[in-house]
């Protein structure tokens, strides 16, 4: 929304939102922006532990909606995620979206 982001950064305000417990961020047509909030996210997941547990929260309740209401969603193992995401190059993902 425009009165979020004239008033914090694409950081500033990933982080206000998964502290105040938002599972899903959106940025509409803005792949800058998705890829700053991602870096920044994933960053401050490797420092700060209270934000990894917020978000694997709402990686949890997210995964539980999808099972619940798609019936061909399967999930993937937490650990397979995590294992993925620690080899994850970051960049070549973007590069690879876009």
């Amino acid at each position: 929304m425009k009165a979020i982001s004239d008033r914090y950064t694409v950081e500033e305000a990933a982080a206000l939102a998964v502290r105040a417990g938002v599972d899903i961020l959106l940025y509409c047509h803005e792949i800058g922006k998705v890829a700053a909030a991602f870096e920044f996210l994933c960053a401050e997941a490797a420092r700060d532990p209270a934000i990894r547990a917020r978000i694997e929260e709402s990686y949890r309740r997210v995964t539980e909606l999808k099972r619940r209401y798609l019936n061909s969603f399967t999930g993937v193992d937490e650990n397979e995620i995590a294992s993925r995401l620690e080899g994850l190059n970051h960049r070549e993902l973007l590069n690879e979206v876009v």
